[in-house]
């Protein structure tokens, strides 16, 4: 017995010190087709040890994590030391630093979505949770998810969501900073010094790539790790509850929509970023119009799909001018 326990603290030791190949890194902003990429990395590459969970940075000043259960505890990791050192795959919604704090040699995976329908999916994706299925959050947490059953103009004004509504990206890239409050707002008059970390670290990553490429990104993170994957969908948004149905283009007004710029401003320059490493620039402003148009029409059928197929396709809505409205040009410009 004592002989076996000594050849287990060789073994894990030898780990350690000898060099393996560098474990695959996914930083995974939520809402960005993430579930689906996890599973088909997982099922392509075998990995002997995976982790997929959550840092803090997302949970922005939340402290009570002694309210959750320990189904959704044990997959939260408070700490860079707390994740497995010898993980070959590690995929989820950690922070740049969390990441690279604890795995120096690793490959750095991220996939962007056009930052608007990023955000209304995740509004979309809050306002499905039912009550049951928030139950193992705790009342907290399940409050700060809860904000999105109001109006997408008071979801968007929540401080409390600000960890998870305002400018995300960019939030999981610079996360921690002085800069960045955790329950509130970033002042844009620190744009400019933000916008350059996060840059300066998405740079850093070995592979990123734009949502809307879709079979293109896929396939281009495939023929990078050198394994083909599957493009399958999993973790699709639900249709909201009778109870919580709205016209999601009935609240686009001019204000919720200034919000909707604020709260993407960054994100939305380091989406132009990635996307001009991935398409042309000819093709780029009709990929985005097209991603708005879409993406909001389904988000649409989403939260009303009892309203009928005149009304949730919104078709008084002025799709050809969503575009230009849903744009921080004085940002995208620069």
């Amino acid at each position: 017995m004592r002989v076996r326990r000594f050849l287990g603290r060789i073994m894990r030791l030898a780990r350690r010190l000898l060099p393996g190949p560098p474990p695959l890194v996914f930083m995974h902003i939520p809402k960005t087709a993430g579930t689906s990429l996890m599973y088909s990395v997982s099922e392509a590459l075998h990995p002997r040890i995976e982790v997929r969970g959550f840092d803090r940075c997302l949970f922005g000043g939340f402290s009570a994590f002694d309210t959750m259960a320990p189904a959704i505890l044990q997959n939260v990791y408070m700490t860079p030391k707390q994740l497995p050192i010898d993980a070959q795959a590690v995929m989820g919604h950690f922070a740049y630093s969390t990441l690279t704090a604890r795995y120096k040699r690793a490959r750095l995976v991220t996939f962007l979505r056009e930052p608007h329908v990023r955000l209304l999916s995740h509004f979309v994706y809050w306002r499905c949770q039912t009550d049951a299925a928030l139950v193992d959050n705790g009342p907290l947490w399940s409050a700060r998810v809860a904000s999105a059953r109001t109006s997408l103009r008071r979801f968007l004004e929540n401080p409390q969501a600000a960890c998870q509504t305002d400018n995300v990206a960019l939030r999981m890239l610079v996360w921690p900073h002085a800069m960045i409050p955790d329950d509130d707002f970033i002042d844009p008059a620190h744009d400019r010094e933000l916008l350059q970390i996060a840059l300066c670290r998405l740079k850093s990553f070995d592979f990123v790539d734009i949502v809307e490429r879709q079979r293109g990104a896929i396939a281009g993170l495939g023929n990078w790790l050198g394994i083909p994957l599957e493009n399958k969908r999993l973790n699709e948004t639900d249709d909201v509850p009778l109870e919580l149905q709205t016209e999601l283009y009935q609240e686009l007004d001019e204000q919720t929509l200034r919000l909707l710029n604020a709260r993407t401003r960054l994100d939305l320059r380091l989406w132009y970023f990635v996307a001009r490493l991935t398409c042309g620039e000819a093709e780029l402003e009709g990929l985005r119009a097209e991603a708005l148009r879409h993406g909001v029409a389904r988000l649409s059928r989403r939260l009303a799909p009892n309203k009928g197929a005149a009304q949730t396709s919104g078709e008084e809505f002025d799709w050809s001018n969503l575009a230009q409205r849903l744009t921080a040009s004085e940002l995208v410009t620069n």
